[in-house]
């Protein structure tokens, strides 16, 4: 990972973050967090032994700071067709319907199920027979013709819908 600039993160509740972002929770021992960019947002864990779990971003009452507008890139030998079973937990899934990340979600009912939540604001849950998975893939941003690494994902877990 690159050094990141300090102007580049805003320090912010949770609650005011714009995805999709990267936001690390002001806490010692945080890992890294994806925030979405749709209208209900949702928090994706991404490292340690919770790594594609989510939550609601309104469900959690957290300060940090965050680097937003992060764009995406994937790594194509990665790549699988999204299915029902043995589905990669966190892996990203770009097809007609825009980028969407595959996570566990735990429901109302304390069942923890596999869906796939949008990753911009102009994306949707809907899956085609044009959709392509990658299990490796990794955030980035530009501060001028500067390219800078935020942070880097591969898949280690599979989950069923």
């Amino acid at each position: 990972m690159d050094y990141i600039p300090t102007h580049l993160f805003t320090p912010s509740p949770l609650s005011q973050v714009k995805g999709p972002a990267i936001f690390w929770p002001a806490r010692k021992d945080a890992e890294p967090w994806l925030v979405t960019g749709e209208q209900d947002p949702m928090v994706v864990a991404l490292s340690s032994g919770i790594s594609g779990r989510c939550v609601r971003v309104a469900d959690w009452r957290v300060v940090g700071h965050s680097v937003q507008g992060v764009q995406f890139e994937v790594d194509p030998s990665s790549r699988y067709k999204p299915a029902f079973v043995d589905e990669p937990v966190g892996g990203l899934i770009l097809g007609a319907s825009g980028l969407r990340i595959s996570t566990i979600f735990e429901s109302a009912n304390g069942f923890s199920d596999l869906r796939d939540f949008p990753v911009h604001a102009d994306a949707s849950t809907a899956a085609s027979d044009t959709d392509m998975g990658f299990t490796r893939w990794r955030t980035y941003i530009f501060e001028g013709n500067r390219r800078i690494d935020l942070l880097s994902f591969e898949v280690s877990k599979v989950g069923d819908r």
